[in-house]
């Protein structure tokens, strides 16, 4: 499988590979999710997983489930649904947040987050300014948006994602919604 056939991305401490890979198996599983390959990326603490449909709506059936069961996730912090891999050549980013612009209502409150690895094409500051230079729809809300647009680079390739708060999980945010303390 090529990078652009995974839809979602896991990040993990690296020292627990092993037990990441089985909590990520376990979760898509017991969610009823069909988990078609998983692949560490180039990166460590990075899982590459490729599950059957729609990445964003099994994100948001695992962050419900982890509203439930917090504690079923040791291993892992964040699962974040790509829909689309592009190059991380700036003129194919810059063209994916245009098109990903596009979606984003005139009334949504939105901002985009990034997350650069093995990538030396600029600070994090001027990739956020060239990213969301060319995106003239919504508000920027950098505290409370309805809409992210996720940015994961990973050496040559970049993935993006338009998601709603319920479409991706961060563990730690989970805990601290339902008022346990932050692991890790």
């Amino acid at each position: 499988m090529a990078m652009r056939d995974y839809n979602i991305v896991v990040t993990f401490h690296p020292t627990s590979k092993a037990k990441a890979e089985e909590e990520i198996a376990q979760r898509i599983k017991e969610n009823g999710l069909i988990l078609e390959d998983m692949i560490e990326s180039s990166v460590s603490g990075l899982a590459l997983v490729r599950v059957t449909g729609d990445g964003k709506e099994a994100v948001r059936k695992l962050r419900a489930f982890a509203i439930r069961f917090p504690e079923l996730f040791q291993h892992t912090h964040h699962w974040t649904p790509i829909e689309e891999w592009v190059s991380s050549d700036l003129d194919s980013m810059v063209s994916a947040a245009r098109v990903f612009g596009e979606r984003i209502g005139d009334q949504d409150r939105w901002k985009l987050e990034l997350h650069k690895r093995r990538y030396e094409g600029g600070s994090n500051l001027d990739l956020i300014k060239m990213l969301t230079d060319p995106i003239q729809r919504g508000i920027v809300d950098l505290e409370q948006p309805e809409l992210i647009l996720k940015v994961e680079i990973i050496g040559g390739f970049a993935g993006f994602s338009l998601v709603a708060e319920d479409e991706y999980l961060d563990i730690n945010q989970v805990r601290s919604l339902i008022g346990l303390a932050r692991i890790r």
